[in-house]
């Protein structure tokens, strides 16, 4: 009998982990707290060792579809405009928008098996099954649950405990309009740009960046997040709309582009940065951890969703090779993990990636659909 699986969380890695293990074979179902998708949030960068997962689902020729291939990046000075690293064989590099992005993938799901409006409230773990408790009043039953509900998750509340993320002292502003709008100012529409500062900047104790890049093809939705320093938050977790100038101000001196972009915004949201400290377990009798839910990253690497697809497909080929021994399956998953998840947490934390010339096969070249796995 195929293994009952419930996943808590139909956002990003949720979905991905969904698709992969339908398609391997087991009996997956769904549940995402949200009413229903709509096209708000961000862009995502899609880099080569995430699209190989993608890929592997068959799902690389729709996404691409959605969204812009990539085939230059630049990391440039904030203020002069010179280029300080522009990386080689993009071909794999793709940026969508997440809306977009969750729409191909949530079409590859069977049909019956993504349920909204389910908001978990209990886990009942019995000797070979959980029950899973709705806020609604339903239930479920599984023979395993995969807590996919991010950097907030209830299933690593139930097991861990409840303890707040941690503000890092960083917001991002972010923006998404026309492109239109700032035609006639020299902007690059058709790359990815990303500015740095540094120790010339009015603050030099912290690097803040502007990056920007396309949404669609033909360059006519336009992109741009920031990372700033923000000595203290007190509005909870969620995005505040802000006044252009605020962005400004932050970016004053920096170069005329970056300066382009936000005069020409007609909204700007800007949004806390959180962080969550290491955890000692990822799975604790039938239910395990993926994504943010269990390595929570900061966005300055662009490899959270990435992180959350490759344990996508570690988790089902670990469950693939042990279906009757979950705890096992979940023990290989983390110990074949662990090393990689940490070292992108502390590269994406000490917000060096890509930043000066740099060896990227490391984490690009990685694919978790045929790496060797360590049992």
């Amino acid at each position: 009998m195929s293994l009952r699986i419930a996943v808590i969380g139909g956002g990003l890695g949720g979905a991905t982990a969904s698709v992969a293990l339908q398609r391997a074979g087991f009996d997956v179902h769904v549940y995402e707290q949200a009413s229903d998708i709509q096209r708000v949030g961000a862009g995502i960068q899609l880099q080569a060792n995430t699209m190989r997962v993608l890929a592997a689902l068959g799902l690389d020729t729709p996404i691409r579809d959605a969204g812009v291939p990539i085939s230059r990046w630049q990391s440039r000075v904030w203020d002069t405009g010179k280029i300080i690293f522009e990386p080689e064989g993009l071909s794999d590099w793709v940026v969508v928008h997440r809306a977009d992005l969750l729409n191909v993938l949530l079409r590859a799901l069977k049909p019956g098996t993504f349920h909204s409006r389910k908001r978990l409230e209990g886990l009942d773990q019995k000797s070979d099954s959980v029950s899973l408790k709705f806020a609604d009043g339903t239930s479920a039953d599984a023979d395993i649950v995969i807590g996919a509900d991010g950097i907030n998750s209830r299933v690593r509340e139930i097991l861990l405990g409840p303890e707040s993320p941690q503000y890092s002292g960083y917001i991002a502003y972010l923006s998404i309009f026309s492109s239109s709008l700032v035609r006639g100012h020299h902007v690059a529409l058709d790359q990815s740009t990303k500015w740095w500062s540094d120790k010339r900047h009015w603050d030099p104790e912290h690097t803040r960046y502007f990056l920007t890049y396309p949404l669609s093809q033909d360059s006519d939705e336009i992109y741009f997040v920031t990372g700033a320093p923000q000595a203290d938050w007190n509005g909870g977790t969620h995005p505040v709309n802000v006044a252009n100038d605020e962005v400004r101000a932050c970016y004053a001196g920096f170069h005329p582009e970056v300066l382009a972009l936000i005069d020409a915004a007609p909204a700007i949201t800007k949004w806390p940065v959180f962080v969550r400290k290491p955890l000692p377990v990822w799975s604790d009798g039938h239910a395990v951890l993926l994504g943010d839910a269990c390595h929570p990253m900061s966005p300055y690497m662009g490899q959270g969703a990435g992180m959350a697809f490759e344990d996508a497909a570690i988790l089902t080929r670990c469950l693939q090779a042990h279906p009757t021994d979950p705890s096992f399956a979940f023990e290989m998953y983390r110990k074949n993990r662990i090393d990689r998840t940490s070292l992108i947490q502390k590269v994406s934390s000490d917000h060096t990636w890509l930043a000066y010339p740099q060896e990227t096969e490391w984490a690009l070249g990685f694919d978790a659909g045929v790496c060797e796995l360590r049992e």
